[in-house]
């Protein structure tokens, strides 16, 4: 927040990015039997900070990952984003999803839509990845489109191509 946090960018590969993320994660989503698909390409390349991100896609994915059905899946893609040199992320998954009126609050620091729900989380996940994605130079936001279930997050990233 004090906007003296330096990221040193360079290309990665957001696939190798993710699958590290997920990789850490590993261990909880055996025991919970949630899996993580994702569709991104081993050709989409980011310019990041590699530790900051992978922090990101971690917090991104734990969180998915606590409000999933037992046997669910999340799923992570990328796209070229409408904003030019840009690619656009998403992170979905098939729990409750989030009520609109709490949909504004999900990125504050300590804010926890569903305490009951939450787990241990201290509710800082959503808002160091806002802090880390908008360092990059990205947005974050809840998609709020027609689904009836699960919560999507999207997200931009700098492209390296």
């Amino acid at each position: 927040e004090s906007g003296r946090a330096l990221l040193r960018l360079e290309q990665h590969s957001l696939s190798s990015i993710v699958t590290e993320a997920a990789n850490g994660l590993a261990p909880q989503m055996e025991e919970e039997h949630v899996r993580v698909r994702h569709d991104v390409s081993p050709s989409v390349a980011v310019l990041a900070d590699r530790p900051q991100l992978v922090r990101a896609f971690t917090n991104l994915l734990d969180n998915a990952r606590r409000f999933s059905p037992p046997a669910g899946i999340i799923t992570v893609g990328a796209q070229p984003s409408q904003e030019p040199d840009r690619i656009e992320v998403f992170v979905s998954d098939e729990g409750p999803g989030i009520p609109p009126s709490e949909v504004e609050r999900v990125f504050e620091r300590f804010y926890r839509a569903d305490a009951a729900r939450a787990g241990q989380g201290k509710g800082l996940g959503l808002a160091i990845t806002k802090h880390i994605v908008t360092g990059h130079g990205g947005s974050i936001w809840v998609d709020q489109s027609e689904r009836h279930r699960g919560t999507t997050i999207r997200l931009t990233l700098p492209s390296a191509d």
